[in-house]
């Protein structure tokens, strides 16, 4: 997306980026091609590979996440916890309040609240688990399970699974995102580009 909202997709041939009709304010990728985006009246849109087009989708959403397997989840204005269920093809409301959410799978949910208190979503009672030891302002889940989170003051922490820790990891960064564990991306405060091996 650029500063007027519209929208682009990388072009690995022409090295080099194509414009994509519409205008969104966010948008999410799945690695399995699942394409979601939500426009600046809160409006949500899925694309369609097919027509090369986007189809509204029924809802209204502040925040959207997709995972490596399509498993598509939103917040709404009030921190509403949505997520999309494909056989029924509508958006159904899970218990809790959320400021952002992540989603690595269908299995794999995190999300922080208002307090910036980070919550994994289990699925086999349909709630959220408190996972303590960091305050985040950024959360960011990978298809392999990999967890990583910016606070407030930019400083980066990594989820251990096995030990249930967050640990300090050099650097501050003001957004990150990862694809896996070994695949780990983020931009500081001056806009730099970071990548973390």
């Amino acid at each position: 997306l650029n500063s007027a909202n519209q929208i682009f997709r990388y072009n690995p041939e022409a090295q080099g980026w194509d414009w994509i009709p519409g205008n969104l304010s966010q948008i999410a990728v799945g690695a399995n091609g699942d394409i979601w985006g939500i426009n600046s009246a809160n409006e949500i849109y899925r694309f369609d590979a097919t027509t090369q087009s986007w189809t509204w989708i029924p809802g209204s959403l502040t925040h959207i996440a997709v995972g490596a397997d399509g498993a598509a989840w939103g917040i709404n204005y009030a921190g509403a916890i949505y997520r999309f269920d494909v056989p029924a093809q509508r958006w159904v409301q899970t218990p809790g309040t959320l400021t952002q959410i992540a989603v690595g799978s269908s299995a794999n949910v995190w999300g922080i609240n208002w307090e910036g208190l980070p919550y994994r979503f289990n699925s086999k009672i349909q709630s959220w688990d408190l996972v303590p030891g960091a305050s985040l302002a950024h959360i960011a889940v990978a298809f392999d399970g990999a967890v990583w989170g910016t606070n407030s003051g930019n400083q980066v922490f990594e989820f251990d699974s096995a030990t249930g820790d967050w640990n300090a990891v050099s650097g501050t960064l003001t957004q990150i995102s990862a694809s896996s564990n070994a695949v780990v991306w983020g931009v500081d405060a001056s806009g730099s580009i970071y990548w973390y091996w």
